[in-house]
Protein backbone atom coordinates (compact mmCIF):
# COMPACT_ATOMS: atom_id res chain seq x y z
CA UNK A 1 0.00 0.00 0.00
CA UNK A 2 2.70 2.47 0.96
CA UNK A 3 4.71 1.70 -2.18
CA UNK A 4 1.62 2.37 -4.28
CA UNK A 5 1.23 5.75 -2.60
CA UNK A 6 4.94 6.52 -3.09
CA UNK A 7 4.69 5.76 -6.81
CA UNK A 8 1.51 7.77 -7.35
CA UNK A 9 1.75 11.01 -9.34
CA UNK A 10 -0.65 12.65 -6.89
CA UNK A 11 1.74 13.41 -4.04
CA UNK A 12 -1.15 14.42 -1.77
CA UNK A 13 -1.86 10.72 -1.31
CA UNK A 14 1.24 10.58 0.89
CA UNK A 15 -0.09 12.98 3.54
CA UNK A 16 -1.62 10.24 5.73
CA UNK A 17 1.75 8.50 5.72
CA UNK A 18 3.99 11.42 6.72
CA UNK A 19 4.34 10.45 10.39
CA UNK A 20 4.97 6.82 9.56
CA UNK A 21 7.48 7.69 6.82
CA UNK A 22 9.36 9.95 9.23
CA UNK A 23 9.57 7.16 11.80
CA UNK A 24 10.57 4.66 9.13
CA UNK A 25 13.30 6.95 7.80
CA UNK A 26 14.81 7.42 11.27
CA UNK A 27 14.89 3.65 11.77
CA UNK A 28 16.33 2.91 8.33
CA UNK A 29 19.17 5.40 8.76
CA UNK A 30 20.40 3.36 11.74
CA UNK A 31 20.89 0.29 9.55
CA UNK A 32 24.32 -0.55 8.07
CA UNK A 33 24.98 1.26 4.79
CA UNK A 34 25.85 -0.91 1.81
CA UNK A 35 28.09 0.53 -0.89
CA UNK A 36 28.50 -2.22 -3.48
CA UNK A 37 26.89 -3.83 -6.51
CA UNK A 38 23.33 -5.02 -5.90
CA UNK A 39 20.98 -7.19 -7.95
CA UNK A 40 17.25 -6.85 -8.53
CA UNK A 41 14.98 -8.88 -10.79
CA UNK A 42 11.71 -8.00 -12.52
CA UNK A 43 9.67 -10.80 -14.17
CA UNK A 44 8.89 -8.78 -17.34
CA UNK A 45 10.82 -6.94 -20.05
CA UNK A 46 10.97 -3.23 -19.19
CA UNK A 47 14.13 -2.33 -21.12
CA UNK A 48 12.35 0.18 -23.38
CA UNK A 49 12.11 2.50 -20.38
CA UNK A 50 15.89 2.81 -19.98
CA UNK A 51 18.41 4.54 -22.25
CA UNK A 52 22.09 5.20 -21.66
CA UNK A 53 22.70 8.45 -19.75
CA UNK A 54 19.11 8.86 -18.59
CA UNK A 55 18.51 9.79 -14.95
CA UNK A 56 15.41 8.93 -12.95
CA UNK A 57 14.11 8.41 -9.40
CA UNK A 58 12.68 5.29 -7.81
CA UNK A 59 10.03 6.52 -5.38
CA UNK A 60 9.11 3.12 -3.98
CA UNK A 61 11.15 1.07 -1.52
CA UNK A 62 13.01 -1.60 -3.49
CA UNK A 63 14.37 -4.91 -2.28
CA UNK A 64 17.70 -6.13 -3.72
CA UNK A 65 20.40 -8.66 -2.92
CA UNK A 66 24.18 -8.58 -2.93
CA UNK A 67 24.12 -12.06 -4.50
CA UNK A 68 23.10 -12.72 -8.10
CA UNK A 69 22.44 -16.34 -7.11
CA UNK A 70 19.55 -15.21 -4.88
CA UNK A 71 17.90 -13.25 -7.70
CA UNK A 72 18.19 -16.05 -10.27
CA UNK A 73 15.24 -18.00 -8.84
CA UNK A 74 12.97 -15.01 -9.45
CA UNK A 75 13.77 -14.86 -13.14
CA UNK A 76 11.67 -16.42 -15.86
CA UNK A 77 11.59 -15.95 -19.64
CA UNK A 78 11.70 -12.34 -20.82
CA UNK A 79 12.72 -11.07 -17.37
CA UNK A 80 14.79 -7.99 -16.56
CA UNK A 81 17.84 -8.10 -14.28
CA UNK A 82 19.21 -4.89 -12.75
CA UNK A 83 22.89 -4.50 -11.83
CA UNK A 84 22.92 -1.53 -9.45
CA UNK A 85 26.00 0.33 -8.21
CA UNK A 86 24.56 1.36 -4.85
CA UNK A 87 26.01 3.99 -2.53
CA UNK A 88 23.32 4.18 0.15
CA UNK A 89 21.74 0.75 0.31
CA UNK A 90 20.58 -0.45 3.73
CA UNK A 91 21.32 -3.96 4.96
CA UNK A 92 18.19 -5.58 6.43
CA UNK A 93 19.38 -9.19 6.26
CA UNK A 94 19.43 -9.46 10.07
CA UNK A 95 15.72 -8.62 10.20
CA UNK A 96 14.50 -10.46 7.10
CA UNK A 97 12.61 -13.76 7.09
CA UNK A 98 15.50 -15.31 5.13
CA UNK A 99 18.77 -13.81 6.47
CA UNK A 100 20.85 -15.88 4.03
CA UNK A 101 19.35 -13.99 1.07
CA UNK A 102 21.61 -10.97 1.79
CA UNK A 103 18.70 -8.55 1.39
CA UNK A 104 19.39 -4.84 0.94
CA UNK A 105 16.76 -2.13 0.44
CA UNK A 106 17.01 1.04 -1.61
CA UNK A 107 15.10 3.86 0.05
CA UNK A 108 12.33 5.89 -1.50
CA UNK A 109 13.64 8.76 -3.61
CA UNK A 110 16.86 7.05 -4.67
CA UNK A 111 18.13 8.53 -7.95
CA UNK A 112 19.89 6.56 -10.68
CA UNK A 113 21.74 7.01 -13.94
CA UNK A 114 21.64 4.41 -16.72
CA UNK A 115 25.29 3.48 -17.32
CA UNK A 116 24.80 1.64 -20.63
CA UNK A 117 22.05 0.67 -23.01
CA UNK A 118 20.21 -2.51 -21.97
CA UNK A 119 22.00 -5.69 -22.92
CA UNK A 120 19.75 -8.02 -24.87
CA UNK A 121 20.51 -11.64 -24.02
CA UNK A 122 17.30 -13.56 -24.74
CA UNK A 123 15.36 -14.81 -22.91
CA UNK A 124 16.43 -12.12 -20.41
CA UNK A 125 17.62 -8.51 -20.39
CA UNK A 126 20.19 -6.67 -18.28
CA UNK A 127 20.14 -3.01 -17.21
CA UNK A 128 23.15 -1.39 -15.53
CA UNK A 129 22.35 1.47 -13.10
CA UNK A 130 24.48 3.75 -10.95
CA UNK A 131 23.14 5.58 -7.90
CA UNK A 132 23.39 9.37 -8.11
CA UNK A 133 23.78 11.49 -4.95
CA UNK A 134 23.71 15.24 -4.32
CA UNK A 135 27.31 15.27 -3.12
CA UNK A 136 28.42 12.86 -5.78
CA UNK A 137 32.16 12.62 -6.25
CA UNK A 138 33.87 11.16 -9.24
CA UNK A 139 33.19 7.50 -8.82
CA UNK A 140 34.99 4.48 -10.25
CA UNK A 141 33.67 3.58 -13.66
CA UNK A 142 32.21 0.13 -14.19
CA UNK A 143 31.34 -0.82 -17.74
CA UNK A 144 29.30 -3.87 -18.61
CA UNK A 145 30.88 -5.78 -21.44
CA UNK A 146 29.29 -9.20 -21.89
CA UNK A 147 27.07 -11.57 -20.01
CA UNK A 148 26.26 -15.23 -20.34
CA UNK A 149 23.28 -16.83 -18.67
CA UNK A 150 20.95 -19.78 -18.60
CA UNK A 151 17.72 -19.46 -16.69
CA UNK A 152 15.54 -21.31 -14.27
CA UNK A 153 11.97 -20.16 -15.02
CA UNK A 154 9.53 -19.59 -12.15
CA UNK A 155 6.96 -22.25 -11.33
CA UNK A 156 4.38 -20.35 -13.37
CA UNK A 157 6.43 -20.78 -16.53
CA UNK A 158 5.69 -23.56 -19.01
CA UNK A 159 9.24 -23.53 -20.37
CA UNK A 160 11.68 -26.34 -19.62
CA UNK A 161 13.79 -25.48 -16.54
CA UNK A 162 17.54 -25.19 -16.84
CA UNK A 163 20.25 -24.38 -14.32
CA UNK A 164 21.14 -20.74 -13.82
CA UNK A 165 24.70 -19.59 -14.30
CA UNK A 166 25.28 -15.84 -14.41
CA UNK A 167 28.76 -14.74 -15.44
CA UNK A 168 29.39 -11.03 -15.88
CA UNK A 169 32.40 -9.65 -17.69
CA UNK A 170 32.89 -6.12 -16.40
CA UNK A 171 35.34 -3.29 -16.92
CA UNK A 172 36.06 -1.51 -13.63
CA UNK A 173 38.45 1.39 -13.02
CA UNK A 174 38.92 2.24 -9.35
CA UNK A 175 39.79 5.58 -7.75
CA UNK A 176 43.53 4.82 -7.95
CA UNK A 177 43.44 4.21 -11.69
CA UNK A 178 43.70 0.41 -11.61
CA UNK A 179 41.64 -1.02 -14.47
CA UNK A 180 40.07 -4.47 -14.18
CA UNK A 181 38.37 -6.38 -16.98
CA UNK A 182 36.91 -9.75 -16.16
CA UNK A 183 34.40 -11.77 -14.21
CA UNK A 184 32.76 -10.49 -11.05
CA UNK A 185 30.48 -12.01 -8.45
CA UNK A 186 28.62 -10.17 -5.69
CA UNK A 187 30.51 -6.99 -6.55
CA UNK A 188 33.94 -8.60 -6.27
CA UNK A 189 36.52 -9.76 -8.78
CA UNK A 190 35.83 -13.48 -9.02
CA UNK A 191 36.84 -15.82 -11.83
CA UNK A 192 39.05 -15.00 -14.80
CA UNK A 193 40.23 -11.43 -15.24
CA UNK A 194 42.91 -8.98 -16.33
CA UNK A 195 44.19 -6.07 -14.25
CA UNK A 196 46.19 -3.08 -15.52
CA UNK A 197 47.62 -1.46 -12.39
CA UNK A 198 48.24 2.27 -12.27
CA UNK A 199 51.95 1.64 -11.53
CA UNK A 200 52.41 -0.22 -14.82
CA UNK A 201 52.12 -3.78 -13.49
CA UNK A 202 49.75 -6.23 -15.22
CA UNK A 203 48.04 -9.41 -14.04
CA UNK A 204 46.05 -11.97 -16.02
CA UNK A 205 44.53 -14.96 -14.27
CA UNK A 206 42.27 -16.17 -11.49
CA UNK A 207 40.55 -14.18 -8.75
CA UNK A 208 38.59 -15.33 -5.71
CA UNK A 209 36.60 -12.71 -3.79
CA UNK A 210 38.75 -9.76 -4.95
CA UNK A 211 42.06 -11.57 -4.27
CA UNK A 212 44.53 -12.93 -6.80
CA UNK A 213 44.17 -16.64 -6.07
CA UNK A 214 44.72 -19.59 -8.41
CA UNK A 215 46.78 -19.62 -11.61
CA UNK A 216 48.00 -16.41 -13.20
CA UNK A 217 50.67 -14.34 -14.94
CA UNK A 218 51.98 -11.13 -13.33
CA UNK A 219 54.17 -8.79 -15.38
CA UNK A 220 55.90 -6.05 -13.41
CA UNK A 221 56.56 -2.56 -14.73
CA UNK A 222 60.30 -3.33 -14.69
CA UNK A 223 59.63 -6.30 -17.06
CA UNK A 224 60.05 -8.99 -14.39
CA UNK A 225 57.49 -11.76 -14.95
CA UNK A 226 55.93 -14.40 -12.68
CA UNK A 227 53.76 -17.24 -13.93
CA UNK A 228 52.33 -19.75 -11.51
CA UNK A 229 50.10 -20.23 -8.51
CA UNK A 230 48.77 -17.51 -6.19
CA UNK A 231 46.96 -17.25 -2.88
CA UNK A 232 45.57 -14.03 -1.35
CA UNK A 233 47.58 -11.78 -3.72
CA UNK A 234 50.87 -13.56 -3.01
CA UNK A 235 52.95 -16.04 -4.98
CA UNK A 236 52.10 -19.33 -3.33
CA UNK A 237 52.61 -22.82 -4.76
CA UNK A 238 54.50 -23.71 -7.94
CA UNK A 239 55.71 -20.92 -10.19
CA UNK A 240 58.43 -19.38 -12.34
CA UNK A 241 59.89 -15.92 -11.80
CA UNK A 242 61.92 -14.28 -14.57
CA UNK A 243 63.68 -11.39 -12.87
CA UNK A 244 65.32 -10.46 -16.18
CA UNK A 245 66.71 -12.28 -19.20
CA UNK A 246 69.49 -13.92 -17.13
CA UNK A 247 67.99 -14.46 -13.65
CA UNK A 248 65.25 -17.05 -13.20
CA UNK A 249 63.68 -19.07 -10.40
CA UNK A 250 61.49 -22.11 -10.97
CA UNK A 251 60.00 -23.87 -7.98
CA UNK A 252 58.04 -23.55 -4.76
CA UNK A 253 56.72 -20.36 -3.17
CA UNK A 254 55.11 -19.63 0.20
CA UNK A 255 53.60 -16.17 0.77
CA UNK A 256 55.78 -14.43 -1.85
CA UNK A 257 59.00 -16.13 -0.67
CA UNK A 258 61.04 -18.86 -2.34
CA UNK A 259 60.58 -21.75 0.09
CA UNK A 260 60.89 -25.45 -0.72
CA UNK A 261 62.42 -27.05 -3.80
CA UNK A 262 63.56 -24.93 -6.72
CA UNK A 263 66.01 -24.05 -9.48
CA UNK A 264 67.83 -20.70 -9.53
CA UNK A 265 69.63 -19.50 -12.65
CA UNK A 266 72.10 -16.78 -11.67
CA UNK A 267 73.11 -13.81 -13.87
CA UNK A 268 76.70 -15.07 -14.17
CA UNK A 269 75.49 -18.43 -15.54
CA UNK A 270 75.71 -20.47 -12.31
CA UNK A 271 72.81 -22.89 -11.74
CA UNK A 272 71.53 -24.00 -8.32
CA UNK A 273 68.99 -26.76 -7.80
CA UNK A 274 67.85 -27.69 -4.33
CA UNK A 275 66.14 -26.42 -1.22
CA UNK A 276 65.26 -22.81 -0.40
CA UNK A 277 64.20 -20.89 2.67
CA UNK A 278 63.30 -17.18 2.81
CA UNK A 279 64.55 -16.64 -0.77
CA UNK A 280 67.98 -18.16 -0.06
CA UNK A 281 69.65 -21.47 -0.85
CA UNK A 282 69.14 -23.35 2.40
CA UNK A 283 69.28 -27.11 2.98
CA UNK A 284 70.55 -29.63 0.46
CA UNK A 285 71.36 -28.54 -3.07
CA UNK A 286 73.74 -28.59 -6.01
CA UNK A 287 75.38 -25.71 -7.87
CA UNK A 288 76.90 -26.08 -11.32
CA UNK A 289 79.26 -23.14 -11.70
CA UNK A 290 79.82 -21.53 -15.07
CA UNK A 291 83.58 -22.23 -14.79
CA UNK A 292 82.93 -26.00 -14.68
CA UNK A 293 83.14 -26.48 -10.90
CA UNK A 294 80.33 -28.34 -9.10
CA UNK A 295 79.22 -28.41 -5.45
CA UNK A 296 76.74 -30.86 -3.94
CA UNK A 297 75.87 -30.61 -0.26
CA UNK A 298 74.48 -28.42 2.50
CA UNK A 299 73.73 -24.70 2.37
CA UNK A 300 72.82 -22.16 5.05
CA UNK A 301 71.61 -18.69 3.99
CA UNK A 302 73.07 -19.09 0.48
CA UNK A 303 76.51 -20.14 1.80
CA UNK A 304 78.13 -23.57 1.52
CA UNK A 305 78.02 -24.65 5.18
CA UNK A 306 77.94 -28.21 6.51
CA UNK A 307 78.89 -31.40 4.67
CA UNK A 308 79.53 -31.23 0.95
CA UNK A 309 81.38 -32.44 -2.13
CA UNK A 310 83.19 -29.95 -4.40
CA UNK A 311 84.54 -31.08 -7.76
CA UNK A 312 86.85 -28.60 -9.47
CA UNK A 313 86.96 -28.19 -13.23
CA UNK A 314 90.64 -29.28 -13.24
CA UNK A 315 89.73 -32.66 -11.69
CA UNK A 316 90.55 -31.87 -8.05
CA UNK A 317 87.93 -33.14 -5.58
CA UNK A 318 87.18 -32.12 -1.98
CA UNK A 319 84.69 -33.91 0.26
CA UNK A 320 84.19 -32.76 3.81
CA UNK A 321 83.03 -29.92 6.01
CA UNK A 322 82.36 -26.33 4.94
CA UNK A 323 81.69 -22.99 6.57
CA UNK A 324 80.80 -19.73 4.78
CA UNK A 325 81.85 -21.12 1.37
CA UNK A 326 85.24 -22.28 2.63
CA UNK A 327 86.69 -25.70 3.48
CA UNK A 328 86.50 -25.70 7.25
CA UNK A 329 86.69 -28.76 9.50
CA UNK A 330 87.47 -32.37 8.54
CA UNK A 331 87.87 -33.21 4.87
CA UNK A 332 89.53 -35.24 2.11
CA UNK A 333 91.21 -33.55 -0.85
CA UNK A 334 91.99 -35.67 -3.91
CA UNK A 335 94.15 -33.81 -6.42
CA UNK A 336 94.07 -34.61 -10.13
CA UNK A 337 97.82 -35.25 -9.89
CA UNK A 338 97.17 -38.27 -7.64
CA UNK A 339 98.12 -36.63 -4.35
CA UNK A 340 95.66 -37.02 -1.46
CA UNK A 341 95.25 -35.06 1.74
CA UNK A 342 93.09 -36.09 4.70
CA UNK A 343 92.84 -33.83 7.70
CA UNK A 344 91.79 -30.49 9.11
CA UNK A 345 90.99 -27.24 7.30
CA UNK A 346 90.46 -23.72 8.58
CA UNK A 347 89.33 -21.00 6.16
CA UNK A 348 90.29 -23.05 3.09
CA UNK A 349 93.79 -23.81 4.42
CA UNK A 350 95.29 -26.97 5.89
CA UNK A 351 95.47 -26.58 9.65
CA UNK A 352 95.78 -28.94 12.56
CA UNK A 353 96.47 -32.65 12.07
CA UNK A 354 96.69 -34.08 8.56
CA UNK A 355 98.10 -36.81 6.36
CA UNK A 356 99.34 -36.21 2.83
CA UNK A 357 99.97 -39.15 0.48
CA UNK A 358 101.76 -38.25 -2.73
CA UNK A 359 101.27 -39.84 -6.14
CA UNK A 360 104.61 -41.68 -5.84
CA UNK A 361 103.46 -43.34 -2.60
CA UNK A 362 105.33 -41.13 -0.15
CA UNK A 363 103.33 -40.49 3.00
CA UNK A 364 103.74 -37.38 5.12
CA UNK A 365 101.93 -36.90 8.42
CA UNK A 366 102.25 -33.60 10.21
CA UNK A 367 100.56 -30.94 12.25
CA UNK A 368 99.87 -27.68 10.46
CA UNK A 369 99.93 -24.35 12.25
Amino acid sequence: VINRALRAEDRSLLKPWFAYLKLLDVAIQKLPTVRKNLWRGVPIDITTNFQKGAEFTWWAMNSCSTSDNIIKNLLGPNSTLFLIEAKNGKDISSYANCPNENEVILCSGTRFRVVSDPLEQPPMHLIHLQEVTDDEEESPSIALKTMTTTLTPTTASTHTPTNVQISLILIHTDRWGNRYEGEMKDGKKHGKGHMDFANGDKYTGDYIEDNITGQGVYIYANSARYEGQWKDNKKHGKGQMDFDSSIKYIGDWIEDNRVGQGIHLCPNGDRYEGQFKDNKEHGKGQTDFVNGDKYTGHWINSDRTGQGLYIFSNGDRYEGQWKDNKRHGKGNMDFASGTKYTGDYIDNKRAGQGVCIYANGDRYESRYL
